[in-house]
């Protein structure tokens, strides 16, 4: 089955037509099916669907990642109240939650969180499917469910809280969701931001799909405030699983972008809005002439 891939909101935007915004969202089509997987911040969807020739109502259903604002917020460009649409994910994207942004010593809490409640977002349209288990979403298409953590394992990113108790609680993300879509190239893994680890996900998805190599990775890695330690760790697992192309988008950070190019060269492939890529009888990158 052809599998095509099309970044609809990253941080970047080159095309005549599209724009850019802090976040997130693939359009994914497998045959006849059509998958959004997260929708970005909420300022470029819309335009982005209109300049990359997308009709929502093509959509089977939407997934989310997680329930941070850059993936969530925009949800109501692709819901519409006179028809369900279901949505799959996992149950802690309503999580409230922060980023700490420090003011000279003061720090200051910036809301995070899916800017929707789940009640306004059934109104419009939205039939929520929430769970914390792997599963399969169609035939060769997987959703990782909740993903746990190693017994060492600690954040990159300690800005990342959530509120409980009115005490604010380091935030591990446990929603945190990918994607494995089966492909005539070999298995593809959908990030939307990684917040477990690139090498956790990619572990956890080798026990649960017994692949024991990937084709290729794209999505975030969300290494933006990683030391160069962690993302050597990272380079060793892309090595480990022998990952022929990776596609680093949004939160992977420019110095975890400089150094995955530095190491793979040809295997690193920068992406904008826009790009597309195939994964038929060979893998290759497009770009969106409409």
């Amino acid at each position: 089955m052809k599998t095509t891939l099309t970044i609809m909101v990253d941080n970047f935007a080159q095309q005549r037509g599209t724009m850019a915004e802090h976040g997130f969202a693939v359009w994914i089509t497998r045959g006849e099916e059509h998958t959004l997987f997260d929708t970005g911040g909420g300022m470029t969807l819309a335009n982005n669907l209109q300049a990359l020739n997308k009709d929502v109502h093509d959509l089977h259903r939407i997934i989310l990642s997680h329930g941070h604002w850059d993936h969530s917020g925009g949800l109501k460009v692709v819901l519409n109240d006179r028809e369900s649409r279901e949505i799959l994910a996992h149950p802690g994207i309503f999580t409230e939650r922060y980023s700490i942004k420090k003011q000279e010593t003061t720090p200051q809490y910036v809301d995070a969180s899916l800017p929707f409640s789940r009640q306004e977002l059934e109104q419009a349209g939205a039939c929520f499917r929430l769970t914390r288990e792997f599963a399969e979403v169609s035939p060769g298409f997987w959703f990782s469910g909740e993903i746990p953590r190693p017994q060492d394992w600690i954040t990159s990113d300690s800005s990342l809280v959530f509120r409980q108790d009115n005490r604010y609680i380091p935030d591990h993300i446990l929603d945190d969701v990918s994607l494995v879509l089966d492909t005539e190239k070999g298995p593809v893994v959908l990030f939307g931001c990684a917040h477990a680890g690139a090498d956790t996900i990619l572990d956890y998805l080798a026990v649960h799909t017994g692949y024991n190599s990937f084709h290729a990775v794209i999505g975030g890695m969300h290494l933006a405030k990683a030391n160069e330690q962690r993302i050597a760790q990272i380079i060793t697992c892309l090595e480990k699983y022998q990952v022929q192309q990776i596609v680093a988008t949004h939160c992977t950070g420019f110095q975890a972008m400089a150094a995955l190019y530095q190491h793979f060269r040809e295997r690193f492939v920068f992406s904008t809005v826009g790009s597309i890529f195939c994964f038929s009888d060979r893998f290759k990158k497009e770009e969106s002439h409409s």
